[in-house]
């Protein structure tokens, strides 16, 4: 995964962002990642799934969309959603914005999601 990040102002500094600051994004990808078995919420044998976690096979992440595509647009909403205002706080959300998301499953096999605060999107809608 990549994250990149802009601004029309650089901060005090003179970053974009402050780079340090990005061990709270580490612990939630690694609580969603590391060692996890992703599974769309719509599986069929979903059931088959939850008993392998119950009988302590596996650990489950379980999300709406799989594939690069779906994780690069949920890490994005993600970014400009949640992480950049209550980890960073609002007035680094109004100053930057992480404009692009890409997740790599291979080195032929990767997808990104990209944006801009002035489109106006919905960073809450699942679907989009």
């Amino acid at each position: 995964m990549r994250f990149f990040f802009g601004t029309d102002h650089l901060d005090v500094r003179n970053w974009v962002a402050d780079y340090g600051g990005m061990g709270e994004l580490k612990q939630f990808l690694d609580g969603m990642f590391d060692h996890k078995l992703l599974v769309a919420e719509d599986e069929p044998e979903m059931d088959l799934y939850k008993q392998l976690e119950e009988a302590g096979i596996a650990k489950l992440t379980v999300l709406p969309k799989l594939g690069c595509e779906g994780l690069s647009s949920m890490l994005y909403k993600y970014m400009n959603g949640v992480f950049i205002p209550d980890m960073w706080g609002p007035g680094e959300a109004e100053r930057l914005w992480c404009y692009r998301v890409e997740v790599r499953e291979t080195q032929s096999n990767m997808a990104w999601r990209e944006g801009h605060r002035e489109w106006g999107e919905d960073l809450f809608d699942v679907d989009g």
